[in-house]
């Protein structure tokens, strides 16, 4: 009768001891499932975060240029521009202006 207390407590420390591995062994494994999804999640971030650095630069340049061309759009419909373009392309002159033309040398 002792024998058989002593065999079922080994068995029971055996089954025991069996499950607190096994047990181990799969929180070990979820912790580094969870340590690999975390590293790809950060990978992910930084690439989205290089990306949106990128854009906002893009973005940036794109309103520079937007600023140039409103200015340029402005001094366009300005007098001033239309009547140096005509003197410039198609010599154009007021009435009580003389032109002079100056030859190029050789």
């Amino acid at each position: 009768m002792l024998t058989k207390i002593k065999r079922n407590k080994k068995a029971k420390n055996l089954v025991s001891i069996i499950i607190f591995i096994f047990s181990g062994a799969v929180v070990l494994l979820i912790m580094a499932l969870l340590i690999i999804g975390n590293m790809r999640v950060n990978e992910k971030r930084n690439e989205l975060n290089t990306k949106v650095d990128l854009l906002e630069k893009q973005i940036q340049e794109f309103q520079e240029k937007e600023e140039f061309l409103k200015s340029q759009i402005l001094e366009m419909e300005g007098e001033e521009w239309l009547e140096q373009q005509l003197r410039d392309l198609l010599d154009f002159r007021k009435p009580d202006e003389k032109t002079f033309i100056i030859p190029e040398k050789d």
